[in-house]
């Protein structure tokens, strides 16, 4: 899986997810649904409401789909919801936005992603496909934006995209998730 990983504040968060629906994307919450009918967000407003509790988005765009995101039916006594099987169906890119929380008395924040997979399943045909060129111009045109305004940084084997409000936070003691066992949670990687 490709993806593109920074450290973000809920305003370059925003600035990411706008930068994507300008260019005609739509979001589409990974949550559980009463039925196979699926949420499909185009504005950043109702995309923040639902990120509280759902993080995880499906990032599409309607005349890049080669085949319809597939609906799986979970149904036990217990339970019963829907829910999009995350490689059958698109192509899509995957959308996590990250979360800004006090614990313990200090200030934690998570990673942002977007990603996609080498490959998703038709829904229809059932073949293995490729994500598409167009869809790829989609992906590294943002990570381009991202990394115009960030500085990469690389504690380990990965790599992360940090601007400079995230730095400030990084120097006033906010812990990077994933990063804690650096000095003060990433601080000896901020200069």
């Amino acid at each position: 899986m490709a993806e593109i990983e920074l450290f973000a504040v809920e305003e370059e968060i925003v600035e990411v997810v706008n930068w994507l629906l300008d260019r005609g994307c739509i979001l589409v919450p990974d949550m559980h649904y009463d039925s196979i009918a699926i949420v499909r967000l185009t504005q950043v407003s109702e995309i923040q409401k639902i990120a509280v509790s759902t993080p995880h988005f499906f990032v599409i765009r309607e005349d890049l789909l080669e085949s319809p995101l597939s609906v799986r039916e979970v149904a036990t006594t217990d339970k019963h919801f829907f829910y999009v099987d995350p490689r059958t169906g698109g192509p899509s890119l995957q959308f996590y936005w990250g979360r800004h929380f006090e614990k313990n008395g200090r200030q934690h924040l998570s990673e942002t992603w977007l990603s996609y997979y080498d490959w998703y399943e038709d829904s229809v045909t059932g073949e293995r496909k490729k994500i598409s060129r167009a869809l790829l111009e989609i992906y590294f045109g943002c990570g381009k934006m991202i990394r115009a305004k960030r500085r990469k940084i690389q504690p380990g084997k990965r790599g992360f995209w940090i601007g400079p409000i995230v730095e400030k936070l990084v120097r006033s003691g906010t812990v990077l998730l994933g990063l804690e066992g650096m000095a003060a949670g990433g601080a000896d990687i901020v200069p």
